[in-house]
Formats: C-alpha cells, sequence, structure tokens
C-alpha cells in the first residue's frame, strides 16, 4: 500500500514545475520583471476593454466606469484593514488626488472610445502610451531623446493616423477622443513615477481608487441606470 503522507507523482512534478518558475521568475532583472508586468497588464486591459465593449451596449460608459472603480476600492478596503490604514499617512495628497482625477479622465476617453468604435482599433491607441510618453519627455520635461526611439514614434504615430484617418470620409471622430485618454494616461505615468519615491504601491493604489471612485461618482449619478443581477 501507498504512503498518503507522500504526495502522488504527478503532485509532486507540478510542485517542482511551480518552484523552478518561482526561482526562475526571482532570479530576473529588475527590466525584465518590469516587462513581464506590462504585458500581464496589457493582457488584463484586453479583458476589461472587452467587458466594457459588451456592457456599453445597455449601460452608459460613466456607470460602469464608476462601478469599475468602486469594485477595485472594495478590493482594498479589506487588505488594507489587515495591513493597517496607519500606512495610508501621506504628505503628497494633493499629488494623489492629481493622480486620480488624470485617470479619471483617461479612462473616460477610453470608456466612451470603445462604446462608440471598433475595439481593436480603441486599444491599439491606447498601446501608443509609449509614444506619448516621449513626446511629453520633449516638449515638457526637455528630456533628450535619441534619434532611434524619435524614429519609433514617428512611426508610431503615422500608424495611429491610419486608424483614425483624420482626412476622407472615413474618419473617426472617436479616435481622437481615445487619442486623448491616451495622453492623460501617459501623464498619469509620469505622477506615478514621482509618487513611487516615497510611497508604497499599496498606498498609491488606495488613493487611486479612492479618488478615481469619487470623482466618476458625480457624473455617473446623472445618468444611472440600475442594472441587472447579470
Amino acid at each position: 500500500m501507498s504512503d498518503p503522507s507522500v504526495p502522488p507523482k504527478e503532485t509532486r512534478r507540478q510542485t517542482t514545475l511551480l518552484r523552478a518558475l518561482i526561482s526562475g521568475w526571482s532570479g530576473l532583472s529588475p527590466n525584465l520583471k518590469g516587462a513581464g508586468y506590462v504585458l500581464l497588464g496589457a493582457a488584463l486591459l484586453i479583458v476589461m476593454a472587452s467587458m466594457v465593449k459588451h456592457l456599453s451596449q445597455t449601460l452608459p460608459p460613466l456607470e460602469i466606469q464608476f462601478v469599475r472603480f468602486g469594485m477595485g476600492l472594495m478590493i482594498l478596503v479589506p487588505v488594507l484593514w489587515r495591513l493597517g490604514f496607519r500606512r495610508l499617512k501621506t504628505t503628497k495628497i494633493r499629488l494623489h488626488a492629481t493622480r486620480g482625477f488624470v485617470g479619471f479622465l483617461a479612462n473616460t476617453c477610453l470608456y466612451f472610445a470603445l462604446a462608440n468604435m471598433a475595439i481593436s482599433d480603441a486599444i491599439t491607441i491606447q498601446f501608443a502610451r509609449p509614444l506619448v510618453m516621449v513626446v511629453i519627455a520633449v516638449l515638457i520635461l526637455k528630456q533628450v531623446v535619441g534619434w532611434q526611439r524619435a524614429l519609433v514614434a514617428a512611426v508610431g504615430f503615422v500608424g495611429i493616423m491610419l486608424i483614425a484617418r483624420p482626412f476622407g470620409d472615413g474618419f473617426q471622430p472617436w479616435a481622437l477622443v481615445a487619442l486623448t485618454g491616451t495622453v492623460f494616461a501617459s501623464s498619469v505615468v509620469f505622477v506615478i513615477k514621482e509618487l513611487t519615491r516615497t510611497e508604497e504601491t499599496m498606498v498609491i493604489m488606495f488613493y487611486f481608487a479612492f479618488f478615481t471612485t469619487l470623482f466618476s461618482a458625480i457624473p455617473a449619478a446623472f445618468v444611472w441606470q440600475t442594472p441587472t443581477s447579470w
């Protein structure tokens, strides 16, 4: 008879594989880990955008946005309850509020774009954030950008023009809304970079959820439609 205290061979194999993956991830450089998180975030963005596109057929985008932010806040509260709300103490509440407001504007543009244009076009424009950040870095932060990055940014913007089709009968006004949202979202990245110098990740996430829920509640109240349980 087999010893019940000894895990099956398949379980041991899965445990070994999991440990190998964890060990491999721990050994990656910070840049590679960051790239991995970006790819995961991009995948989750597509999932969220698909849900927004589906829900916007029957519900106002402003209401969808409010519920999305509110649910994020509800998920964070129990975590902070366990960790202790004293960790939320900050000296940069204005910067947190600014990030929340700009993030609210970015998501408003994205949700309206998703509701009124092809999801593939809206998300493609969202993925132009790095290109917008290059422009912001040059024009506002006065940073020097090499010709390689400048060339990539120029090619990227040509691609955006092909999607928006600003000239001729194929013009998509909502593409400009999506692009505006991308500019706001890119600006948020610079604010986050400043906050991460002194603030913990959980603190940054909480105040973003708090302020975006607060800002989005105001317009949502004017268009509210009670959703079905589904």
